[in-house]
């Protein structure tokens, strides 16, 4: 039976908000790295509000036989404008503005 969205033999995922137990798992998310701590402050204070504002997708990653929260993901889409570029020999190059190629 599947449990989320994606599912493999470890892991499963869902969208954010879909358990009811993602409030009080995200709580108790913790990391030991203390360089990933922003990490854990995204998924605590930005990712609810982001998914209301539509701004941000987040995923929770669970465990498929204990169902704890291992993990998460966020996708963001949004367009990037390529903007042709010429450089200082006179190349012209596609790119994402003059500032890329100085």
């Amino acid at each position: 039976m599947l449990k989320g969205i994606l599912q493999n033999d470890l892991f499963y995922c869902n969208h954010l908000g879909v358990s009811e137990n993602d409030e009080r798992d995200i709580l108790s998310f913790t990391v030991k790295d203390p360089n990933g701590e922003g990490l854990v402050r995204y998924l605590r204070y930005l990712a609810f509000p982001e998914e209301e504002a539509g701004t941000m997708r987040t995923y929770i990653v669970r465990d498929n036989f204990s169902s704890e929260l291992v993990g998460y993901f966020s996708v963001k889409a949004g367009l990037i404008s390529i903007n042709e570029v010429h450089t200082e020999d006179g190349e012209t190059f596609e790119g994402y503005g003059s500032d890329h190629f100085q």
